[in-house]
């Protein structure tokens, strides 16, 4: 395999777990989550706010579910403004992010 086309397929599995998350985000599990960009992080988060009815600009909101999402993935060592602390999940690493908030609630 030449240096080009290890390049492609790598790119391609960095981004399989992104490209499956953004089709239905809540279905990104705690593993795919953790090993994300800050970027792809905040998208997966927005998504899923939006997927639930919920207002993604809405600040109380946008913490919440970054707060929610990195307690109940175990990636939560030391949450700043939302920026991500780790690259692995300690917990729930095979869990669907979905089953991390409770959904009923509108607003944090």
């Amino acid at each position: 395999m030449n240096k080009a086309t290890t390049a492609a397929v790598l790119a391609l599995l960095i981004a399989a777990p992104m490209l499956i998350s953004c089709s239905n985000p809540g279905a990104t599990t705690c593993d795919q989550y953790a090993a994300m960009p800050s970027a792809a992080r905040r998208d997966v988060e927005k998504q899923l706010l939006q997927s639930h009815n919920l207002e993604d600009v809405n600040l109380g909101n946008a913490l919440g579910v970054t707060k929610s999402i990195d307690n109940f993935c175990g990636c939560s060592d030391n949450i700043i403004a939302g920026l991500p602390s780790s690259t692995r999940a300690t917990k729930n690493n095979s869990s669907s992010i979905d089953k991390a908030v409770d959904w009923s609630a509108k607003r944090w």
